[in-house]
Formats: structure tokens, sequence, C-alpha cells
């Protein structure tokens, strides 16, 4: 599964609710961290502000 968030705290509340589902944080990305200043001013105005990319898994014995 894979979410986006905007803030740390979104992730940080939603990663402890999942975590009682049985999900656990894979992968995190930042999709921010290797722009350049171009691309970001240009990500500004042609996607929604994501600052956080998570891939959850869960064991299938779950």
């Amino acid at each position: 599964m894979v979410r986006e968030y905007i803030n740390q705290q979104a992730f940080a509340a939603d990663e402890q609710k999942l975590g009682l589902e049985g999900w656990s944080v894979e992968s995190t990305i930042n999709p921010h961290a290797q722009q350049g200043l171009l691309d970001h001013i240009r990500s500004l105005f042609t996607r929604k502000a994501t600052h956080l990319i998570v891939t959850y898994y869960r064991p299938a014995s779950f």
C-alpha cells in the first residue's frame, strides 16, 4: 500500500493507526529532496503538495 502525506504529523498519526492493523513502513520517499529549483517551482503548479510518500507492507499471515 502506498500513501502520500502533506506533513510529518499526518504520517505519524496514520502510521500508528495502520500499525494496529498489522501494517509496517517499508520505505519512505521525500519527492522534493532531489529536485532542482526549477523542478520545485514547476511542481507547485502541476501537482498537489506532497512532502512524503510511504510504502507500507503487511505480512500475509496477519
